[in-house]
C-alpha cells in the first residue's frame, strides 16, 4: 500500500480509538458511596473480637484477621510482641501505627458505628 493511503488510515484509527476512550472516560459512573466503620473507643481486642471486627483497622483484611483468630484458639495473646511474632502479616510498622489500638485483655469496651466514606475519623486515626 502506498504511503499517502496508510497515513490517513492512521490517523483515523487514532481519531476513533481517542474517541472510544473519551466516551468511556465520560460515561465512567466514578466511585462508590461505600459505608466504613468507625472506631469509638480506640481499642479493638484481638483475644475477644471477631473476624470482621478485627478488619476495621487499616492493613487487617480478612487473610490477616483470619490468622489472629486461629493463634488466638491456640492460645490468647499476652502482648504486642506475642502477638507481633505469631500473626504472619503483622510487623513492627504495623504495631508502630495501629498498635496503639489494640488490647490483649480478654474484654474490652468496643462499639462501631456505620458512617459514610471518608467521616470524621477520632484524634489520631487516619
Amino acid at each position: 500500500m502506498d504511503d499517502s493511503v496508510i497515513r490517513p488510515v492512521k490517523l483515523l484509527f487514532m481519531i476513533v480509538l481517542v474517541g472510544a476512550v473519551a466516551v468511556r472516560i465520560a460515561h465512567y459512573p466514578g466511585p462508590t458511596r461505600r459505608i466504613i466503620p468507625v472506631i469509638q473507643d480506640h481499642s479493638i481486642s484481638v483475644n475477644l473480637h471477631t473476624l470482621e471486627d478485627l478488619q476495621i483497622l487499616p492493613g487487617i483484611g480478612p487473610v490477616i484477621a483470619g490468622r489472629i483468630v486461629q493463634q488466638r484458639l491456640v492460645n490468647p495473646f499476652q502482648l504486642a510482641q506475642d502477638f507481633e511474632n505469631r500473626v504472619r502479616g503483622i510487623g513492627p510498622t504495623f504495631m508502630l501505627n495501629y498498635g496503639q489500638w489494640l488490647t490483649f485483655e480478654e474484654s474490652s469496651n468496643f462499639s462501631i458505628v456505620s458512617s459514610p466514606l471518608n467521616p470524621i475519623q477520632p484524634d489520631g486515626l487516619p
